[in-house]
């Protein structure tokens, strides 16, 4: 065989080994199609649940999409950005306590208000203040100033602890004389428990913009000691809405107080619910996560956990922010010093705000997205190409569908192959040695040359 012709069949085998190297939707476990809004180039959908549950990789590094022909295409998964509690804004408020008697109706009572030369209150009392049979009865808050709807009251209570709850009401106003409900009954508490400070301060209110907020309570109830009340200010960033995924804890306890979660997929979670098995329980906790049995715990936060009744309301801790990690294994550490958290089941509730999955649409209809393969590497010129396209001014995106998830190369994607069970790698392996069987062959041939011409 004369050498053109070796380069000739090298040439051939590493075409077959390029088209064999590009994968192809069956090369994944599972698919996805993905239904288009018309009349556009760049497209957007949100990633479901069962992809998280069915990638092999916490980068989803084994993902692609495919357009009708089986040719890859551009894709990026980004995350969107969410709004956090830093992005608000708190603002102290004037706070008047006011007085009256335990019959006058909140409505009725009657108010002395000065004002300063920018038209802010500055002192406001009702008429008979100092009348003995006269108690504490609302809080008036002056709000003239913030220009913001405001979605939150956050409360400051004296050092000394009450241990009290209270039901609050609070209204608003823009002349001080007509009132329209915002909240009919919010809980706040000032509790010492266990060794603990307790407190639950923020009254959650839908967004509103007015100049005054007016703050009651039951009279059967003692007035709550506010010493502060700060308002925050809706923002005009919207959250992504999350998803939340419960967790049961596995086996037992340990004598520390260990408890081990495992979630289904590689979310990637920046939120923590814990539902207690008991009522009336507080207690400190450390949260810890990892990917798999061979890596390390890493610290992801530590909190005050509590779930408490008092007079038929429940007062329970909110979410847990993280930085998102999407990490399947979890390890919640609780503090025995308080005793713990009793027997009964304990579940952790992980949220997380899906990523959107940016795609190219170029080629013919249907696309799909294909996720789940141990064997593929990360696609890293697809980012490359749609970070270049985000800088666009004019780039205009619209918005694809999911359907329901099919299989297409079925479960046996998810194992990683068996040593030289993958053609592909025969393949390779003769095109090398193929080769290298060539240039000995040049070198041979070159050095018979040499010697004939040196005769």
């Amino acid at each position: 065989m004369k050498w053109n012709q070796l380069f000739v069949m090298m040439f051939f085998w590493i075409q077959i080994v390029a088209a064999q190297t590009q994968p192809k939707p069956n090369d994944f476990a599972f698919g996805i199609t993905l239904e288009l809004e018309a009349g556009g180039s760049i497209y957007e959908v949100k990633l479901p649940h069962e992809v998280y549950e069915g990638v092999t990789r916490a980068d989803l590094g084994d993902l692609r999409v495919f357009n009708g022909a089986g040719e890859v295409v551009p894709y990026l998964a980004r995350s969107l950005p969410a709004k956090t509690d830093s992005a608000k804004t708190r603002v102290p408020l004037p706070l008047f306590p006011l007085y009256g008697s335990d019959s006058e109706s909140l409505d009725r009572v009657s108010l002395k208000v000065r004002r300063d030369a920018a038209g802010t209150i500055v002192d406001v009392q009702t008429r008979d203040a100092q009348s003995e049979n006269r108690r504490l009865i609302t809080y008036l808050l002056d709000a003239g100033r913030i220009e913001r709807p405001i979605d939150a009251l956050v409360v400051s209570f004296g050092s000394k602890p009450q241990n009290q709850i209270w039901k609050i009401a609070v209204t608003c106003s823009d002349d001080l004389e007509n009132w329209r409900p915002l909240v009919i009954s919010a809980p706040i508490a000032d509790l010492m428990y266990g060794g603990f400070a307790l407190r639950q301060n923020r009254i959650v209110l839908p967004a509103t913009k007015a100049k005054y907020f007016r703050i009651s309570w039951a009279r059967s109830e003692d007035a709550p000691v506010l010493e502060t009340i700060a308002a925050e200010s809706a923002t005009a960033t919207v959250s992504p809405p999350r998803e939340w995924l419960t967790l049961s804890a596995s086996g037992k306890k340990s004598e520390s107080g260990e408890y081990f979660f495992t979630s289904t997929g590689y979310m990637p979670v920046d939120r923590l619910r814990v539902t207690l098995p008991q009522k009336n329980t507080v207690a400190q906790s450390t949260f810890w996560s990892r990917n798999d049995d061979d890596d390390e715990w890493r610290h992801r936060s530590s909190a005050l956990i509590y779930h408490q009744q008092i007079e038929g309301e429940d007062i329970a801790n909110l979410e847990v922010a993280i930085s998102p990690v999407a990490d399947r294994q979890w390890r919640m550490q609780v503090e025995q010093s308080g005793g713990g958290l009793g027997e009964g089941l304990l579940q952790l509730e992980i949220g997380w705000a899906p990523q959107q999955l940016l795609f190219v649409a170029r080629g013919e209809e249907p696309f799909t997205l294909a996720y789940g393969n141990a064997r593929i590497e990360v696609n890293e010129k697809s980012p490359e190409i749609l970070n270049a396209l985000q800088q666009e001014d004019k780039l205009t995106i619209k918005s694809a569908q999911t359907g329901a998830p099919v299989s297409l190369g079925g479960e046996s994607r998810l194992r990683p192959p068996a040593l030289g069970s993958n053609p592909k790698n025969w393949i390779l392996w003769g095109v090398l040695i193929l080769g290298v069987l060539m240039l000995g062959g040049m070198a041979v041939r070159l050095f018979r040359q040499m010697n004939r011409e040196t005769a």
